[in-house]
């Protein structure tokens, strides 16, 4: 049986006649619309999205529910049905390429989607070619004193937090400051620096998903829901990032599932729909502190039909017309110069204060913002976008062959120790965060697993033999 969760024959057909069912909706909005060379677009999309189905035709025992290649199929799925509304339309204009005819803009459709069957293809070589069992059979841990060794991490972050807090001068100071003045530009100016004590609060988060993960009566504890909702919410008013106060939800989601050997695909469907509607809330909450003035009542007072829609609107919107990938693929390399490497020794050298290496080089993301958007802050170039600025198609070719193999790695790990829940939390956030190989995904992942394994180390202690007492 598959550590991944299986599912039957019928699921798989069901999955397999949705993808063709897409391209087929695809094509009758392309014949349907106006859209200048949508044959082409409409073809290289297609190919996609046939490429994404490939492990369900070519299916092994192996795979399941929350396999990565399965997760990328439905991820991609997601993506796909949520755009149907924009399919055969004239195209988005972009705010870096506002000259741009739509003959023009179907080209970089065109190429942009080139790009995606190359990264595809690179990543099944990686990870059909590759294999490893480092790490492998590792023995779960008899734990002792779990619940007081929570509660006392518990208790510093939150102290940690007001300490902070005050610092900044309460709570509503910072989110006037931090959101209202533009979180890219405080931290860039140098006036404010929340990274540390982003990483350290976010102990609690991972300690609250380690007690979810091991104790199959967390759930029914109304500790556990406090410690959540305290650890969650610390995160999002220090960071003002709503994929971090999603994704807590998302990381327990997916622990619940490996611990319980199951899946509940209407769950996960209802907290996709949820998450939605909270995108769009928490992003009114934090337009309303860009006016001086906080509008707390966004917060309960909204329509759930609105938000949803706006939620959807928001994310399309961030898809195109102010994709940083879409201006590197249009411009690069004619009008913008290949980097040559120049990004990913950016992330060589970020632990380095620029004070000791002042000509230490920008990441793609701040370069991007600087050089085509006219801001101070960072544009994520996304992971086809900064491999092709990198090294042109050989960069996209290596980038996703390495991606591919990385990630046959890790399903080895899972595989050898279906049991050990440091790997569950470790894969969750694998999978929400390190969805490409972008080096931005990449910081935040490393990130992240050493903040994992380090209150995995404060509060997995050893008993004595036979004795666990977890709480």
């Amino acid at each position: 049986m598959s550590v991944f969760i299986p599912f039957g024959e019928g699921v798989r057909l069901f999955l397999i006649v949705t993808s063709l069912s897409l391209i087929l909706i695809k094509g009758v909005l392309f014949t349907l619309g106006n859209a200048d060379n949508w044959a082409l677009v409409y073809f290289t999309s297609s190919l996609i999205t046939l490429l994404h189905v490939y492990p369900l035709i070519a299916y092994k025992r192996e795979y399941g529910w929350l396999h990565i290649l399965i997760i990328f199929l439905i991820r991609h799925l997601l993506n796909e049905f949520s755009s149907l509304s924009y399919m055969g339309q004239p195209y988005q204009p972009h705010v870096v390429l506002s000259g741009w005819d739509q003959t023009q803009l179907s080209w970089v459709h065109i190429k942009r989607n080139v790009l995606y069957i190359i990264a595809t293809l690179s990543i099944y070589i990686g990870y059909f070619t590759f294999s490893s069992n480092l790490w492998a059979n590792i023995k779960p841990k008899v734990v002792s004193g779990f619940g007081s060794k929570l509660a006392i991490v518990m208790v510093v972050c939150v102290v940690l937090f007001t300490v902070f807090m005050i610092s900044q001068g309460g709570i509503s100071n910072w989110l006037l400051f931090f959101w209202g003045g533009g979180r890219s530009r405080a931290i860039s100016s140098g006036q404010v620096a929340p990274g540390l004590w982003m990483i350290i609060i976010r102990l609690s988060v991972f300690g609250v998903l380690f007690w979810l993960a091991r104790d199959v009566k967390a759930l029914y504890s109304p500790l556990f829901w406090l410690y959540a909702i305290l650890s969650s919410g610390m995160i999002f008013l220090i960071t003002g990032s709503r994929s971090s106060f999603i994704g807590f939800g998302v990381y327990g989601l997916i622990i619940w599932m490996f611990r319980e050997r199951k899946v509940t695909p209407f769950r996960a469907l209802f907290f996709g729909l949820v998450a939605i509607v909270v995108v769009s809330v928490l992003g009114e909450f934090r337009r309303s502190t860009w006016s001086g003035e906080i509008d707390w009542g966004s917060l309960t007072d909204f329509s759930i039909t609105e938000k949803f829609s706006g939620g959807i609107d928001e994310v399309n919107t961030r898809g195109v017309s102010k994709n940083g990938e879409f201006a590197i693929l249009a411009l690069a390399p004619e009008e913008l110069e290949l980097l040559y490497g120049e990004s990913y020794f950016a992330l060589l050298t970020a632990p380095i204060p620029r004070a000791i290496f002042p000509g230490k080089p920008q990441g793609a993301g701040q370069k991007l913002g600087d050089r085509l958007f006219g801001i101070r802050g960072g544009v994520p170039p996304g992971s086809v976008g900064e491999a092709f600025w990198n090294f042109h198609i050989p960069g996209v070719i290596m980038a996703y062959l390495l991606f591919g193999v990385f990630y046959r790695w890790i399903m080895n790990v899972i595989v050898a120790n279906p049991r050990e829940p440091t790997f569950w939390i470790i894969y969750a956030v694998l999978i929400y965060i390190f969805k490409n190989p972008s080096t931005l995904g990449f910081v935040y992942i490393a990130q992240q697993c050493l903040s994992i394994f380090f209150i995995g180390f404060l509060l997995l202690r050893e008993g004595e033999e036979g004795k666990n007492s977890f709480l």
